[in-house]
């Protein structure tokens, strides 16, 4: 009775609090959280707190602030009052590092999104906008686990209007393609919203935001409606506009960055293989945690997949040499890297990024309690993955990342081959393809050449009795078998 008793008085302190939080947003200058406690699938969660905006003592906070969020820390203000601590500017600032490679090569549509988050985050005047919808309710201490998000239709359709033309062209993409949760041509501003807010669709949302799209101002709400900057101006007085490629607006315009819309191979070269196992076999999976299984490709195999790593850690280490230089040139000279300098790793669009090239990963398992059964493997975080390829984490119990390890996703239409409609495990073929920078000036890309040169010597000297494999790169295809055309000759033709 007296358990009973502490549980309901918890929970009514708990809605009492929740209560009180909707009243005093009626209040300017209010935060609906502060602080990061507790955890919901593995992401931090935010502290429910019902007072005014707290200064920031952080210095390496409030410079990760002045990047991301500039209008929200001013130039002579040492240390401006927020409703975020430093923690949550480091996970701020940590979330946004994947749309910041997708899209923040049109640095107005970039700064329009970061806007959406720097106000959610650590706006002084959450309570204008903001409404806890609800917490935790048993336990302390109390954190947020729903809010409502108001937003002017202004703001709502010139971010989505920023955005809808941006390019992707290592994925021959658009990026809200990835960002929305479904294709970009049947994308909007709601459904965008919809997809970044929603727990059950995005695994990377910590809690569930319900966007409202709204310009009615009353005593309780005023929408959030920060400036938006249209993709055909610069973002500020350090950047360009948007491209003619990213932005139709710009098309024509003298403020915009002096990119043509062209097709995406002019932009980066693309050396690629496409692997099928000699003994294409099937084979039957039994479900770990209960009695189903599945069949899946025999490119599925461990040991075809360990094969297939071995084969790119050999192509990464091939060489050329430049005699005008002289000095070797690697892929590492010449590759993407999206997210250089931080990060430093290749783009290299295949199935085994989901495993960040390593095999130590690949071997991951969890065990059951008594380390008897396994519970969990590549096969499982492969499932994951390639439902919801821009994960952080899997809800596995191997709880890994899906990211590649040069830090963006691997969408499995890309680095599979022969699957049905969207069953990916049943993919015939293995697509891997090295993206590779590349130049107008046929001069720039001479180092490329040299060493797309002796990828293409390596590849055609290359044998492996269990694979079939064609390949090929900007200086032309190549098939190492013909017993390839197995694979559908229309999925051939695609990719070579």
């Amino acid at each position: 009775m007296a358990d009973s008793f502490g549980c309901l008085f918890l929970w009514y302190t708990a809605f009492i609090a929740l209560a009180a939080s909707v009243s005093s947003a009626e209040e300017p200058g209010h935060c609906v959280w502060y602080g990061e406690c507790g955890h919901e699938r593995g992401l931090k969660q935010n502290c429910w707190y019902n007072g005014t905006a707290k200064p920031l003592y952080d210095d390496h906070a409030l410079g990760i602030l002045k990047e991301y969020c500039p209008h929200l820390a001013p130039n002579g203000v040492k240390h401006p009052k927020l409703c975020c601590n430093g923690s949550q500017i480091v996970t701020l600032s940590t979330s946004l590092s994947l749309p910041k490679q997708i899209i923040s090569r049109c640095p107005s549509c970039y700064r329009n999104f970061l806007n959406i988050y720097c106000d959610f985050t650590c706006s002084p005047t959450h309570s204008k906008f903001l409404k806890v919808k609800a917490t935790n309710l048993i336990g302390q201490p109390v954190y947020v686990t729903k809010v409502k998000y108001y937003l002017t239709p202004d703001f709502a359709n010139g971010l989505f209007n920023s955005c809808k033309d941006v390019q992707m062209p290592s994925n021959n993409q658009k990026a809200l393609d990835i960002l929305c949760g479904t294709d970009a041509a049947h994308c909007t501003p709601t459904k965008w919203l919809n997809y970044m807010g929603d727990t059950n669709i995005d695994p990377n949302v910590p809690f569930d935001i319900d966007f409202n799209i709204s310009s009615e101002v009353t005593d309780e709400v005023t929408p959030m409606n920060v400036t938006i900057k249209p993709c055909n101006k610069p973002a500020d007085n350090t950047s360009n506009a948007c491209s003619c490629q990213d932005c139709l607006d710009s098309c024509g315009s003298s403020a915009a960055t002096p990119v043509q819309p062209l097709p995406w191979e002019i932009f980066y070269r693309t050396e690629e293989l496409i692997i099928k196992p000699v003994n294409s076999t099937p084979w039957y999976r039994k479900d770990l945690l209960t009695s189903k299984g599945m069949y899946f490709g025999a490119v599925f195999q461990k040991e075809i997949l360990y094969q297939v790593l071995d084969l790119q850690d050999r192509i990464k280490a091939i060489t050329a040499w430049d005699g005008e230089t002289s000095t070797n040139v690697t892929l590492q000279d010449i590759c993407f890297q999206p997210l250089s300098p931080d990060n430093k790793h290749c783009s290299v669009m295949t199935v085994l990024n989901y495993y960040q090239n390593n095999r130590t990963m690949l071997d991951k398992v969890h065990m059951d309690i008594f380390n008897i059964s396994a519970e969990a493997d590549y096969i499982d975080h492969f499932m994951y993955c390639s439902r919801a390829p821009m994960s952080v984490q899997d809800t596995t119990l191997l709880h890994t990342s899906c990211l590649a390890d040069w830090g963006g996703p691997i969408m499995p239409w890309v680095a599979l081959g022969g699957f049905d409609g969207d069953n990916y495990q049943n993919a015939t073929a293995l697509v891997v393809s090295f993206i590779v920078n590349n130049h107008i000036d046929p001069a720039k890309n001479r180092r490329a050449l040299l060493w797309e040169t002796e990828f293409i010597k390596f590849m055609k000297s290359y044998w492996n009795p269990d694979l079939n494999i064609a390949f090929t790169s900007e200086l032309g295809p190549y098939r190492k078998s013909e017993q390839f055309k197995s694979i559908s000759e229309a999925h051939l033709l695609e990719r070579i």
